[in-house]
């Protein structure tokens, strides 16, 4: 039986389905309510250019009429904190039947977001990465959701800052060294679960490509 374990990593940041910023007069939390691959864009006027989705949820709550909001990454495997777009309804509800969901391999690009409220507590502090194998080849990710870390600890960071990201891979710099520490590269998948059929088992040699669920907070 394949063994599991868990890692545990101190984190600033809350899991994807709800993260927080500071606002003026409390945190805001935002609860992603839909991740997908396209919606009617909303007029000139409610599209602007943003610094990333905290910027939506407090333009969101500081205006009334705002039931929810759509955070358009601005480029291939751009987490919510990148630059984007932010898509304003006033006075509208969002209509999942005008959403075009994402395939298999695709990722979602709009980020949709309910109305943002003042948190009742603090963000995750800290958050656990379980191992699901260990092997020696895997189909790589889809352009732009790849990156170089300094170790696993980044990748996991960048797969909750990321809620198309649902489970991940480290790829070891060095596969002839001991344990899963060290540089190396995150392999981040919008599929919803991993393939371990498509996976290469080492047959004896040490596995240098190590994978993890999506991170969940251990608070």
């Amino acid at each position: 039986m394949k063994s599991l374990f868990y890692l545990t990593l101190l984190a600033g940041a809350s899991v994807s389905s709800a993260a927080a910023v500071p606002a003026t007069n409390c945190t805001l939390t935002a609860k992603v309510v839909d991740t997908i691959c396209d919606y009617p864009a909303p007029g000139i006027a409610h599209s602007f250019a943003i610094d990333g989705a905290a910027g939506c949820w407090k333009y969101c709550k500081e205006d009334s009429n705002c039931k929810f909001v759509i955070f358009r990454r601005g480029f291939p495997g751009a987490g919510i904190e990148d630059p984007g777009n932010c898509w304003v309804y006033p006075k509208k509800k969002y209509n999942a039947s005008k959403a075009r969901k994402c395939g298999e391999t695709e990722s979602p690009s709009l980020y949709v977001y309910k109305r943002p409220t003042c948190a009742t507590s603090p963000p995750c502090p800290s958050y656990t990465a379980k191992v699901i194998d260990s092997i020696c080849d895997y189909p790589g990710p889809e352009s732009g959701t790849a990156m170089a870390t300094d170790g696993p600890q980044l990748c996991w960071d960048a797969c909750l800052k990321r809620p198309f990201c649902n489970f991940v891979i480290f790829f070891k710099g060095n596969p002839s060294a001991p344990g899963i520490s060290g540089p190396g590269t995150c392999w981040m998948y919008p599929s919803k679960k991993y393939a371990p059929e498509k996976a290469t088992k080492c047959n004896g040699s040490n596995p240098f490509l190590f994978v993890f669920d999506k991170p969940v907070c251990a608070a």
